[in-house]
């Protein structure tokens, strides 16, 4: 009896085969190699154990999923750079760090599968600005993309996700508000950022339904008409908003050469894969280290880090990194929390008491924005910032603890200015000792 072949699109073996699916002469075919070997095509392989043969599904006939050609060299590294930044840049107009940023995404996406996390390239803006033009021509250099835009339920989602474990998923209009899709859109991205957290979801099973597990891990490219409503899910996007259209050399409909050009790329980029990936899998992440970045951006940054190992592109991806974390200062500092905390400290600073009233006084003096209630206050206070607040004659007031304020000052670009603790109003006013500072989370 012949065993039956497993069909896979990708694979490291435990013995550090590399099996890889690529497109021959039309035909989906199996590549393998060994460490210290050159790579073998064909259509069946066993390896490490295992029986196994390509994927040819509607989803590759359809080219919802593409595959690279069999490897060819790329020359060095920064060469291969330049390559898929050029090609970015002929067909879609991003600013020069989104451009970059692309760029370090595409070989990312290359070992994002032997990685324990990694953050989501998302571009932002109304309809009309190319972003849909901007996920076909970076996705479609990534390793396995499978482009979801049409997918009108979450049923097929999970399903090409399982079947192409370690892909980049691609998703234009990913903000499906209010509708059923996007508590299913939700789950994936929530969980789909962290290897070994699988969503769970009940199947039909010979007549009955059984717990079974999805896996969403991946790189993934989105866009997106507005930011997460969600603060973790937002923190996992590195975020660009896409610019105005100028651009005169950019062409409104994609030539028939593109999908060539792609596919050249993506066996180059296939090439970097077996070079690179087993050294990714051996990488050992350091336990606590931010280079005095955010710690969250320092976490989806380093996966970035550890696939490029030219110095002069890791010394761009470095650079990116460090404005990357300007802007997102900036941009908090344009947030309610901002002008709370930009009140307190200004309070602090003039010797007043830090009441809820007070805050919202102090916030509102400045032109722009909202008008601030104390009741807003209140619940920014202790819902965003996580301020402790304690009771004076029946008046809620925030207690100053200098090392929470500069660390929140500085998490939200705040300057430094000289404080001073303000009068006490009374003996018995006394802040209470012991009170559980909770930080932020």
């Amino acid at each position: 009896m012949t065993e039956k072949a497993t069909p896979t699109a990708g694979l490291l073996l435990a013995d550090d085969t590399i099996v890889e699916e690529v497109m021959v002469a039309g035909k989906p075919q199996l590549l393998s190699q060994r460490p210290h070997s050159d790579p073998e095509i064909a259509e069946t392989l066993e390896a490490g154990g295992y029986f196994l043969t390509a994927q040819n599904d509607n989803l590759i006939r359809c080219g919802a999923v593409k595959l690279p050609g069999p490897p060819q060299p790329y020359g060095s590294e920064q060469r291969l750079t330049d390559e898929v930044r050029q090609f970015i840049h002929a067909y879609v107009q991003l600013t020069g760090p989104a451009e970059r940023m692309a760029t370090f995404y595409v070989l990312h996406s290359w070992t994002a599968d032997q990685l324990s996390v990694t953050p989501y390239f998302r571009l932002l803006d109304d309809y009309g600005r190319g972003k849909t033009r901007a996920l076909e021509t970076i996705g479609s250099l990534c390793r396995l993309p499978m482009f979801a835009a049409g997918a009108t339920t979450a049923s097929p989602i999970f399903r090409m996700l399982e079947r192409y474990r370690g892909g980049t998923f691609i998703m234009d209009e990913a903000d499906h508000r209010d509708t059923d899709l996007w508590a299913d859109i939700t789950k994936i991205l929530n969980q789909g950022y962290m290897k070994g957290w699988p969503v769970l979801r009940s199947e039909k099973v010979r007549g009955g339904y059984e717990p079974m597990a999805y896996d969403c891990f991946g790189p993934k490219l989105l866009a997106t008409r507005a930011r997460f409503d969600d603060d973790a899910l937002e923190s996992r996007c590195i975020t660009y908003q896409m610019p105005s259209l100028n651009r005169q050399d950019v062409p409104l409909i994609l030539p028939p050469t593109f999908e060539e050009e792609a596919q050249a790329l993506r066996s180059k980029l296939l090439s970097y894969r077996l070079d690179k990936v087993r050294a990714v899998r051996a990488w050992v992440p350091a336990v606590y280290h931010t280079n005095g970045l955010d710690p969250r951006l320092s976490q989806i940054i380093a996966p970035l880090q550890r696939t490029i190992t030219d110095e002069e592109t890791r010394r761009e991806l470095d650079t990116f990194a460090r404005e990357y974390q300007q802007e997102l200062v900036v941009n908090r500092g344009l947030g309610v929390e901002a002008r709370v905390m930009q009140a307190i400290i200004g309070l602090h600073n003039a010797g007043q008491f830090l009441r809820m009233g007070t805050i919202a006084a102090e916030a509102n003096r400045e032109e722009g924005g909202e008008p601030l209630t104390a009741k807003v206050v209140g619940n920014t206070v202790r819902g965003s910032l996580h301020l402790p607040v304690h009771q004076v004659k029946g008046r809620y007031q925030v207690r100053w603890e200098q090392a929470q304020m500069d660390t929140l000052a500085n998490y939200y670009g705040l300057g430094d200015d000289d404080e001073h603790e303000p009068e006490e109003e009374e003996e018995n006013a006394r802040w209470p000792m012991g009170e559980v500072n909770d930080g932020i989370r």
